[in-house]
């Protein structure tokens, strides 16, 4: 055997196989995928995506928009087009909350933020004396739109949660010069402080006497405390020193401005003699010797061995005349009994079961409702079951008959008579009485030109009294309600100005500002709420609500017995101006805003107009055939054919999910949704769509 042979295990081990070792591991290799698949997403997001640079006012508010998916570059922030929300916080400011949309180019959003309200701190005091006023002062703050009166508490005068702005400060008292100075409020949750000192129109009258037990008398005006400082109006006084048994002491005194004056009265002497005066009835005039001593019950001092002419009169009575002469210190009483003068009254009364009262006592009439009373002022009460009470001032004459015709109202007449033609709410709606007795057929006929299938027609009875605001909603008042509302914008154009109607708004939030405005009142809630929702109403509150349908189809429609067809008359206008159509519709400023628009019109706004721009109806509603369409109170729904039954002050279904909208507005350019009877239906808010509020008169 050759032993240098090699074996075969020797050979396999000599040609075994290199192994392979990879570049890259399998953890690199994901690694780099997800890299390369990041790069590409970033790569398209910033091919995509456009700046957006917020610019707050304040310039330190913190901003944020919220969305998961942003850059954060310099000052920019570079986001994918479409709409987002944006958020703002700074001390001393309302939070802001607005959407906006970012499309195909860089935006620059400009966001300006509201101060809190601030309080003011106000100190009064006296520029001649020095002492703080806590008295009969009166301090107002006012602008063009809000008037705040300040309340005093502690020793000072506070305005409480005063918007920030300029205001003018007024401060009133009787004794001091009005003043008047301009102030801002900053605002901001702050309470700033101020002294204000007014300048004296008083003067002090000091009296010096000696007589314990006297009084003093300035003007016919008695006073207990004589001794004392008095402040007093400027003017001239006559002052008199009083004291049973003894002779009044007089002098003339002239207060001015700001200066002291000083009386000094002699020790009062005894009177010579004393009448003691009284009549029946009390309160006659009397004079001595021509001249006036005062009314009776009276006490009088006079001159012993004269001869007094005394006389008493009193209207509706006879003159009483009586000479006398008096001793040396003697007293007298006399009374005086004054016979009426009569004149005759006589009545004609409905009902005729009328009772007549002069005061508590009830007057007997004779057959022919006559009677006499004594020739004085009476006022005379007029009462019947079921009626409501009159109440009438007369002087009988002695010399002329005096006729009376009364007609008591029903308690129903009177409540009507008691109704205010018009007020204004505390959010500043003017709101107009309408007492409706009319039968109308609401909705559209099928013959009508640009009918749509849902305005059915409804045979309507509407005989209840309520009141309409004569204007729509403004953005202002709304905000009123709720601070951060944004009616946002339409394609670029602000829906958002302050005196412009609030748009953007549910049914919901419509319906809860009624309830907020009833509130603010103390009037009833007509809306039933639970968790924050709208669950119902209750028809025989008094609170504020909005018009239902068939008030509100009475309002914009009803005219000379007839249902217009258009706000401007019944048929379309061949010239469009603004003299002929006067509203607010889709024209050619708006064209870029809706698809239709009225042809050759031009109402000067591209999308809604401030509310009242244009000319009221006959019934002094301003924008019911315009500007906004409005929500109304009833439930949508569609009924088939034309009732037989008429509906007799129709409210709506209590609970449903959609509401009706009412009227044309600055979107509307056809001939349908131009007309009056065009109806539309919804819940949630949109651009077109405001609301005015309405009540049940009674």
């Amino acid at each position: 055997m050759n032993d240098n042979k090699p074996s075969q295990n020797s050979a396999k081990e000599l040609f075994k196989p290199i192994q392979h070792q990879p570049r890259f591991s399998r953890g690199r290799k994901i690694l780099i995928a997800v890299f390369l698949i990041l790069s590409l997403i970033l790569a398209w997001f910033l091919s995509s995506a456009n700046a957006i640079l917020i610019r707050p006012e304040p310039g330190y508010a913190q901003t944020h928009i919220k969305h998961w998916l942003k850059l954060p570059f310099g000052q920019d922030v570079l986001m994918l087009p479409g709409k987002y929300q944006v958020e703002a916080q700074a001390p001393g400011y309302y939070p802001y909350s607005e959407e906006f949309e970012l499309g195909d180019d860089n935006l620059e959003l400009n966001i300006v933020m509201t101060k809190l309200p601030g309080d003011l701190q106000l100190r009064i005091s006296d520029s001649w004396q020095g002492q703080e006023i806590v008295e009969a002062a009166k301090a107002i703050l006012k602008n063009d739109t809000d008037e705040h009166e300040a309340v005093f508490e502690n020793g000072y005068w506070f305005f409480d949660e005063i918007p920030a702005g300029n205001y003018l400060l007024q401060i009133a008292h009787p004794f001091y010069l009005a003043k008047e100075q301009a102030f801002e409020i900053k605002g901001m949750a702050e309470t700033q402080k101020l002294n204000v000192s007014l300048d004296a129109n008083y003067g002090l009258l000091k009296v010096q006497h000696e007589n314990e037990g006297a009084q003093l008398r300035l003007n016919d005006t008695l006073f207990n405390d004589s001794t004392q400082a008095m402040p007093l109006t400027i003017g001239d006084y006559d002052v008199c020193l009083e004291l049973e048994g003894f002779k009044t002491q007089c002098q003339w005194a002239e207060l001015l401005a700001q200066q002291e004056v000083t009386l000094a009265f002699e020790p009062l002497l005894p009177a010579d003699a004393s009448l003691k005066l009284s009549s029946n009835p009390s309160g006659a005039n009397v004079t001595i010797n021509g001249q006036f001593r005062g009314q009776t019950p009276l006490n009088i001092a006079l001159a012993p061995g004269e001869l007094q002419k005394i006389k008493l009169f009193k209207d509706g009575y006879q003159r009483f005349s009586q000479n006398l002469t008096l001793q040396e210190k003697e007293t007298k009483s006399l009374h005086a009994r004054l016979n009426a003068q009569l004149g005759q009254l006589s009545f004609r009364l409905q009902p005729g079961n009328t009772k007549v009262f002069a005061g508590n006592k009830r007057l007997t009439l004779d057959k022919q409702g006559r009677i006499k009373l004594p020739s004085h002022p009476v006022t005379l009460r007029f009462e019947a079951p079921g009626f409501a009470s009159q109440s009438r001032r007369v002087t009988p004459s002695q010399s002329r008959p005096l006729k009376l015709d009364i007609k008591l109202l029903t308690l129903e007449q009177q409540k009507f008579a008691n109704l205010k033609n018009e007020y204004r709410s505390k959010n500043g709606q003017l709101l107009k009485l309408f007492k409706p007795n009319a039968q109308f057929t609401m909705g559209a006929s099928r013959r009508d030109q640009g009918r749509r299938a849902n305005e059915i027609q409804r045979r309507i009875k509407l005989d209840k009294a309520f009141y309409l605001a004569s204007h729509e909603i403004s953005n202002k008042q709304f905000r009123e309600f709720k601070q951060n509302h944004n009616s946002n914008h339409s394609k670029g154009v602000s829906l958002n100005n302050d005196s412009y109607p609030v748009a953007n708004i549910s049914w919901q939030d419509a319906a809860l500002y009624c309830n907020w405005l009833s509130k603010r009142e103390k009037l009833n809630n007509f809306y039933k709420v639970s968790q924050g929702k709208v669950v119902g109403f209750n028809p025989e509150a008094n609170g504020y609500r909005l018009p239902t349908e068939a008030e509100w189809a009475w309002a914009a429609r009803y005219e000379n017995g007839k249902m217009k067809k258009y706000a401007w008359g019944d048929r379309m206008q061949h010239s469009a101006n603004k003299a002929n159509y006067n509203g607010n519709y889709a024209d050619r400023a708006g064209a870029a805003q809706v698809g239709n628009i009225v042809n050759n019109y031009d109402d000067g706004y591209a999308a809604s107009a401030p509310s009242g721009k244009f000319r009221p109806n006959s019934k002094g509603l301003y924008d019911m055939g315009g500007n906004m369409a409005e929500w109304v109170n009833d439930v949508y729904g569609i009924k088939t054919g034309l009732s037989q039954q008429q509906e007799h002050n129709p409210m709506g279904q209590q609970t449903g999910t959609y509401r009706v909208i009412r009227g044309p507005s600055w979107t509307s350019g056809t001939m349908s949704d131009l007309r009056l009877a065009f109806r539309d239906y919804g819940d949630k808010g949109k651009r077109h769509v405001g609301f005015r509020i309405a009540r049940s008169a009674l």
